[in-house]
């Protein structure tokens, strides 16, 4: 009956059943169960009562969440504020390693990560794999918080170890398009050539075409160029068919023939996607569509192939002789859209 009651935050019902015969109804588990939900649910008056009645307030439950781990992951100062109070342990990590400042931190509410401030928990505290308030902040867009942080002069270069690569806070803000977050982190110093995963940073924001994190990237002095083999933000962008992004990057001086891995230029890679405003911006910045890649296949192949009519008679217009080009498999453009089918793009290069 009492976690019932406080479940539903019956603080009068409660009350009344402690005061029955308390000894004999409720036990410390008991007590430590409704401590435990009236903490998630947000219920002050019950989480005070239990606290008065004995409950402890560092109790784990099988997560190793704790009834202040719980109250953090809803955002309810009130009860955090009760909780710590009676000696609640606001440094006490659960079975991921997690404190309450990164669950706050990853819920957002800014009154209780204030309240949280004041008990001087360590703010750069790690995860198991490594994880700071900071990352917990950043990709979930909670700027109020991450503002406190940096104010406080947390590390801003951290490396996670959460999946195949490490990541930054400076990371998940681009990967979720969280342009405020991001020009924080950069304006308190964030690498914008820092590359913690397979790709840059603005490569990532390219892809995701966000052009305002583009060109704030770009204002940061972040690097348009790499090492060759790799994907470049130019690649990204072109690929994804983001036509403004592709003009800002050669603007800055990325180099339109550029290859990536398997030896297609940017390109090769609109051509194949059927990107057609960005064919033509390539072309009117000079991209060669003669280029082969590394099997001698042109955009013009990739055109072809892909049914891109319009592409196909735009490269052509361009330089009528791709028409002849034979790839390592002694394929023209003509033999790779009667393959796939193409049957206006075969029509149409008969015709020429």
């Amino acid at each position: 009956p009492i976690q019932f009651a406080a479940k539903l935050g019956f603080s009068d019902v409660l009350k009344f059943l402690l005061e029955v015969d308390p000894k004999e109804i409720v036990s410390a588990d008991d007590l430590a169960l409704a401590l435990e939900i009236a903490s998630k649910n947000g219920h002050s008056e019950v989480v005070e009562l239990l606290l008065e009645k004995g409950a402890d307030v560092n109790v784990k439950n099988e997560e190793g969440s704790t009834p202040f781990h719980l109250a953090c992951e809803k955002g309810h100062w009130r009860v955090l504020q009760l909780l710590l109070n009676h000696g609640a342990d606001s440094d006490a990590k659960n079975a991921d390693g997690l404190t309450g400042l990164h669950l706050v931190a990853m819920q957002g509410g800014a009154a209780s990560f204030r309240l949280l401030l004041e008990t001087n928990a360590d703010l750069s505290v790690c995860s198991s794999n490594n994880t700071t308030p900071l990352h917990m902040a950043s990709e979930n867009g909670h700027q109020e918080i991450v503002k406190l942080l940096l104010d406080k002069g947390v590390e801003i270069e951290q490396e996670d170890d959460s999946g195949l690569a490490e990541l930054t806070p400076l990371y998940y803000a681009i990967e979720g398009n969280l342009d405020d977050i991001a020009t924080l982190l950069l304006q308190k110093g964030a690498d914008p050539n820092r590359t913690p995963a397979d790709t840059s940073l603005l490569a990532q924001a390219a892809k995701r075409g966000a052009v305002s994190l583009v060109k704030l990237l770009l204002e940061k002095e972040a690097s348009i160029t790499g090492e060759d083999g790799t994907w470049m933000p130019l690649h990204t962008a072109a690929a994804a068919g983001y036509d403004e992004i592709v003009t800002l990057l050669i603007e800055r001086g990325a180099a339109p023939d550029q290859a990536e891995y398997y030896g297609k230029s940017a390109l090769h890679l609109a051509s194949e996607n059927g990107h057609t405003e960005v064919v033509k911006i390539l072309l009117d910045k000079g991209a060669d569509p003669g280029l082969t890649d590394n099997s001698k296949i042109t955009p013009l192949h990739c055109a072809a192939e892909g049914n891109r009519l319009d592409i196909v008679a735009i490269l052509l217009e361009k330089n009528g002789d791709l028409i002849e080009v034979l790839d390592d498999d002694n394929s023209s453009p003509l033999h790779a859209a009667a393959q796939h089918s193409c049957t206006e793009v075969v029509k149409f290069l008969l015709e020429k």
